[in-house]
């Protein structure tokens, strides 16, 4: 988790007081109810600054992680069910972009300081593993004290530093990381590639550059006052930014050479990647998306670099071409792997899908909508058109007084878990006929002909029952063959117990 943020000028009094930064608190209850849906007190928060505390969820938060960080110390996490019952409870792939995030930055200031992990309890929110937030980035970049004790601050550090601090703050995390990659060759794969994506994405010179220079044209027009306030210079900030983006050029090519010796990678090749026809489709590499096309990144040997074609809409996925390597396992599957022995242009080719019929119904007819690719349908049969192996979104809303049961697909096989849920997606390889089953209710609404109010506590009263009935707009009123008023209630749980004024009827 990160804190957005926006600079601003502070006056105190009508009087300057420079720039400061406006920031989300991500410890706070009100943070993690906005993007997860869980309230401060459906959370375990657990905060190191120094010392460890509870932020919130008291001891039971620390019992909590304690009793998962015992699991995995005694453990062996290659094994299947051993670490499938840690993924379940632990977002790893947070902790490895923690590890990660913090190794490029040189960040001397974490682990025993400025760390924070949680989870939320509700089941209806999100974020139910244990994952992490940051906090309080400043020991970066080679500025400000040394407090987690790295050995190098400088932009030379090798990326693999971090996997030997021992375990400052005494909670376990780089404990944790050292099990996982050392037991479970799956994490390690995803820890070293990575590093690999990030390096060609988010930290990479051209993006960190180009986000530096986002944030100079904010505060640049506000730095003579700022310096003037505080009694610097502007040649003194300039010269600082300028140590800042040296360290970043720096640490772009280090890091590079670092990953092969910390890895026994081979490498680094450079590779292009692309898409043909351009805007038909995108290629996933490892964890990442490629957000362009053509994109040429820095890729390396010795480690399995796994590709997925993903097309967009209206497009298929048709195959791959590279000039120096074989994909596995064949060049027509969308989801495939390599080891880069040299550079390469690897490039993946999309087509229009070959386009079916589909016939959709529901049975009893017309008791449902079907929502099917986006559009609603409501009386049937109904048409609809669909490309070949194209993931479609299908969805299914009863009518009054009916239940969904199952579908039914006349030629396709969904997997059979998706076939009594309301929503799932199927692929088509032909024409084909798609049926929703559904079933009456047993009843609506009803009403007994008859009741026996002599106080035996069977049928002493009489009312109506049903599964739709609105309770802000329930109203029974009873007469009597004249018309006069007997009985009257807003209640659809209380009923008549056959009196008029203390007496019977």
């Amino acid at each position: 988790d990160e804190r957005s943020y926006e600079p601003a000028v502070l006056y105190v009094n009508g009087d300057y007081w420079g720039v400061y930064d406006m920031r989300e608190k991500v410890d706070d209850g009100d943070y993690f109810q906005k993007y997860y849906d869980q309230g401060e007190n459906d959370i375990y928060c657990i905060k190191t600054w120094g010392g460890t505390w509870n932020e919130f969820g008291g001891g039971a938060a620390q019992a909590d992680w304690n009793a998962l960080l015992g699991y995995i110390n005694s453990n062996d996490m290659g094994d299947a069910a051993a670490f499938a019952y840690v993924d379940e409870r632990y977002n790893w792939k947070s902790l490895i972009d923690y590890f990660c995030l913090n190794s490029y930055t040189v960040c001397a200031d974490w682990l025993n300081w400025n760390t924070i992990w949680w989870k939320g309890l509700d089941p209806a929110g999100e974020h139910k593993k244990w994952g992490y937030a940051l906090w309080d980035m400043d020991a970066t970049f080679g500025h400000y004290g040394n407090f987690t004790g790295i050995p190098d601050q400088s932009a030379n550090a090798d990326p693999c530093t971090v996997e030997d601090l021992g375990d400052p703050g005494g909670q376990g995390h780089t404990v944790i990381l050292s099990k996982l990659i050392n037991e479970n060759e799956m994490v390690y794969n995803y820890y070293v590639n990575r590093y690999i994506d990030l390096g060609n994405t988010l930290f990479s010179c051209a993006t960190m550059n180009a986000h530096l220079d986002s944030l100079l044209a904010l505060f640049t027009p506000e730095m003579p006052a700022q310096c003037a306030r505080w009694g610097t210079t502007m040649a003194d900030w300039e010269t600082g930014v300028q140590q800042l983006r040296d360290f970043i050029d720096a640490r772009c090519i280090t890091t590079q050479e670092g990953l092969v010796d910390c890895y026994d990678l081979e490498g680094p090749f450079n590779v292009e990647f692309r898409v043909e026809p351009p805007l038909s489709g995108r290629i996933r590499v490892n964890s990442e998306t490629l957000p362009t096309y053509p994109f040429t990144g820095v890729y390396y040997g010795g480690i399995d670099t796994e590709l997925e074609g993903i097309g967009e809409p209206g497009w298929a996925f048709d195959h791959w071409e590279t000039n120096n390597h074989v994909l596995l396992p064949t060049m027509t599957d969308s989801l495939v792997s390599l080891r880069f022995t040299m550079t390469d242009t690897i490039i993946a080719f999309f087509k229009p899908p070959i386009q079916y019929e589909v016939v959709l119904m529901t049975d009893p007819h017309n008791t449902a909508t079907i929502t099917f690719n986006g559009q609603q349908y409501s009386n049937f049969p109904a048409l609809a058109s669909v490309g070949e192996d194209v993931p479609i979104a299908v969805d299914v809303t009863a009518n009054p007084f009916f239940d969904f049961v199952y579908w039914e697909v006349k030629q396709s096989e969904p997997n059979t878990n998706d076939s009594t849920k309301h929503a799932f997606d199927i692929r088509f390889f032909g024409p084909d006929t798609l049926i929703a089953h559904l079933k009456p209710q047993e009843y609506g609404y009803w009403a007994p002909n008859a009741f026996t109010p002599n106080g035996d506590g069977i049928n002493d009263v009489w009312q109506p029952w049903g599964n739709v009935i609105d309770l802000e707009t329930f109203d029974m009123e009873i007469y009597d063959r004249w018309g006069k008023v007997m009985y009257t209630t807003q209640n659809p749980t209380e009923g008549w117990d056959g009196s008029v004024g203390g007496a019977e009827a």
